[in-house]
């Protein structure tokens, strides 16, 4: 976030280049962002395609008519008023003349950063769009370890250099880091450090560039240098992984803006992305004027006319717009072991969404079907699931498929397989263009890890907040009546109570169905005073349905899940839109299957060696320890608790170690499978939660108490992500469908009138 907003406030750019490297990347940058706002692909761009440089949220002005989006604004209708549009020249020749036109090129062009500390490296990559969503990819693996593990001596041989540029590479390999990844990219912490040692920093320079300073500096170090050589190595080989030739860079800490002096840190960050939300929510109340009312990033075009750019890397992370208010959207999850098929609708007079579908297909996606190239079959099934059919009401029909798991490994790291699953996903989108009698678009991306986590943590975020969802009735700790007593307080800056018709906003903010919150909260009120006391709150926490929902989102603290090779703990705060944090660990489930831990019958050794396992990795991955709040269980821990007895009921931590104590003291010694999954999940719960102040629960299927059912996934987390981002966007279309209707209507009424009847100066 620090780093964006830098870079929209920073000429980096080198317009003016003479040496052939410098002005062969500039050009390449500049067509880059040309292509970007050709929405249309004519060669041309327009008012409308130049005014989305506007549209980005450092851009928005602080008051009506001031700020970079106005000039912007001003300068792209000084470019256009004589032909209505420019050519590429024309865009290259006013770059050159506007520096603000030039700094929102540049945000636009900004693709994301690579950093690296002592024990791990990581590339972070923001999606296109007005709402962008930020994919990070980590690989435990820093300039510190060949210090730490002893594999350099002094002074370094040659042959310990190799090893290390080898074992970089092979831990980028297992963590599945991308490759031919292209764009403009800012290296920050110990990248900058290595090629600011290289001579290479404070300009954009291009790879090949970067990777000859890098070997340069290698032959010239000096060979004691441990840490010099490690980080350099290091940098060298992120580089050589995961870019394109085409990719640009600029490596730099310090940054001069005409503000003053930055420093690119997670603190410049933090302010800058809380100051972009309060500046969003201050600009929705004020009036617009002319506006994008749809994205680029929404206009999704056939995959067969894409298939081009689609195989660059950098745009299968681009995650594309499902929540559509008008019509059904379909999202495939390209599992691993199989194929999940979900259908959301917004229910727009509620204001929330409506599962209508969610089914498994037990073939995965590349073995079942890519490499049979069985199309018609795939086909098949997206038209039964979906229940798809031809309708000439309907222009364009949009699939949404994201890659997790193996096929996210298939996507990321063997490109063979990844050109033959775009090649398949082709013929897919052209068998149901045919059969449908429509446009259909493929939209196939990859959700990384720490994404799929995001997603999976709003999807639950929402579902604990909606009231009336089918989680046993039990009583409520004192801890958690305490804290939602408190927080709603707070807010509603009572000191005796809360407010009834204060407490909107807080609700809001909490993500909880709010108009059914504040009946609960007037029904609550015994004295009718509009204010709700401790006693009626506590009162109402104990019989009232929707008051416990409350509890527990003002209660709810982040999801625990574990899978086959990792496990995973996602926090969060109150907030709906705060920032979560991620740990992961690389063991899961299967570990002890695949490393054949287990003998025939699994011995208590081999028990007492895998909790060990566990304990160590979970110290390594520096999990945290004592949470208090209450969590939700997913994936596989929810099917521990579903063996032991425990599922779909809110528990304390005490309740679930014992019932899993007692299940482990009876399973078959021969259950490999359970044995390895169960302990796992006790060892992590007891591990990361506090004894008195953690409640916990374990589900996977939510139903409301009707015929609706939800699945706590990522596809519905993405959805409701994606919903709730929209509303500025719904509320403005609804206000243009609005005016339209009643200016036609009265149009229409005036031309049914005589026209003796007619005023003068009236003009139908």
């Amino acid at each position: 976030f620090a780093t964006e907003w830098l870079v929209g406030r920073s000429k980096l750019l080198n317009l003016a280049a003479t040496e052939a490297e410098d002005v062969t990347l500039t050009l390449s940058l500049i067509h880059e962002a040309f292509n970007q706002l050709d929405v249309t692909r004519n060669g041309t761009l327009s008012a409308d395609d130049l005014e989305m440089l506007a549209c980005a949220p450092e851009m928005s002005p602080s008051s009506p008519g001031t700020g970079k989006a106005q000039v912007i604004k001003n300068t792209v209708s000084d470019l256009v008023s004589v032909s209505g549009h420019i050519n590429f020249e024309q865009f290259q020749e006013s770059l050159r003349k506007s520096t603000h036109l030039q700094m929102a090129v540049q945000t636009m062009l900004f693709s994301g950063t690579l950093s690296a500390g002592g024990g791990s490296s990581q590339l972070s990559m923001m999606g296109s769009g007005h709402n962008m969503t930020l994919q990070l990819f980590s690989v435990p693996i820093g300039n510190k370890v060949p210090m730490v593990e002893g594999l350099f001596s002094k002074p370094v041989l040659n042959s310990e250099r190799q090893n290390w540029a080898l074992r970089v590479r092979s831990e980028l390999r297992q963590a599945n880091f991308p490759v031919a990844i292209r764009g403009l990219f800012v290296g920050i912490s110990a990248v900058y450090y290595a090629m600011h040692a290289a001579g290479a920093s404070e300009r954009v320079i291009s790879l090949k560039t970067a990777l000859t300073a890098l070997e340069k500096a290698l032959e010239d170090v000096d060979q004691d240098d441990q840490l010099k050589i490690a980080n350099l190595t290091l940098v060298y080989e992120l580089l050589k992984w995961c870019f394109d030739d085409s990719a640009g860079f600029v490596f730099k800490r310090q940054w001069k803006t005409r503000d003053g002096e930055f420093v690119s840190t997670w603190t410049l960050g933090l302010f800058t992305q809380q100051h972009a939300t309060k500046k969003a929510q201050e600009v929705k109340t004020r009036p617009r004027d002319k506006e994008q009312l749809w994205q680029s990033s929404r206009i999704v075009r056939p995959l067969s006319q894409e298939m081009q750019d689609s195989a660059r890397a950098e745009n299968l992370f681009e995650v594309p717009f499902a929540a559509w208010p008008l019509a059904d959207s379909h999202v495939l999850d390209l599992g691993s072991g199989e194929v999940g098929l979900y259908v959301y609708q917004t229910d727009l007079a509620k204001n929330m969404i409506v599962a209508k579908s969610d089914k498994k297909c037990c073939e995965p996606f590349y073995e079942g079907f890519v490499d049979k190239d069985r199309v018609d079959d795939f086909t098949t099934l997206l038209v039964e699931e979906f229940k798809l059919a031809p309708d000439r009401l309907k222009g364009r029909e949009i699939i949404c498929a994201g890659a997790t798991g193996l096929h996210r490994e298939m996507m990321l790291a063997d490109r063979v397989k990844r050109d033959k699953i775009l090649k398949f996903s082709t013929k897919v989108e052209q068998e149901l263009t045919r059969r449908l009698g429509r446009t259909t678009c493929f939209r196939l991306f990859v959700p990384s890890g720490e994404l799929e986590a995001q997603f999976e943590l709003r999807a639950v975020q929402w579902l604990i907040g909606m009231p009336g969802m089918d989680i046993v009735a039990s009583a409520l700790p004192c801890w958690m009546v305490n804290k939602a007593w408190n927080m709603m307080s707070a807010a509603a800056c009572l000191p005796s109570g809360i407010g009834v018709n204060v407490a909107k906003d807080q609700l809001r903010a909490l993500g909880v169905g709010e108009d059914e919150v504040l009946l609960a909260l007037k029904r609550a009120d015994s004295n009718g005073d509009e204010t709700l006391d401790y006693e009626e709150f506590v009162a109402a926490a104990d019989s009232e349905p929707t008051f416990q929902a409350l509890v527990r989102r003002c209660a709810f603290a982040g999801t625990i899940s574990t899978g086959g090779g990792s496990s995973q703990l996602t926090l969060t705060s109150g907030m709906r839109n705060s920032l979560p944090q991620l740990f992961s660990m690389p063991v899961g489930n299967r570990v002890p299957i695949v490393q054949r831990l287990f003998s025939e019958e699994v011995t208590w050794q081999q028990r007492s060696d895998w909790i060990e396992r566990i304990r160590s990795s979970l110290r390594a991955s520096q999990f945290p320890r004592g949470l208090s709040g209450f969590y939700v269980a997913i994936s596989a821990m929810y099917h521990a608790a579903k063996v032991s007895g425990i599922n779909d009921r809110l528990i304390t931590k005490s309740e679930a170690i014992a019932a899993f104590a007692s299940l482990l003291a009876k399973l078959d010694a021969k259950d490999h499978r359970n044995i390895a999954n169960v302990t796992l999940v006790k060892e992590i719960i007891t591990w990361v939660f506090d004894d008195e102040t953690s409640v916990l629960l374990f589900k996977r299927n939510w139903s409301n108490g009707g015929s609706i059912t939800y699945v706590a996934g990522w596809t519905l987390g993405m959805y409701c992500t994606q919903f709730e981002m929209d509303e500025d966007c719904r509320e403005r279309s609804a206000c243009v469908i609005q005016k339209h209707f009643r200016g036609t209507s009265v149009r229409n009424a005036l031309l049914r009138r005589p026209v003796g009847e007619r005023s003068p100066s009236t003009r139908p």
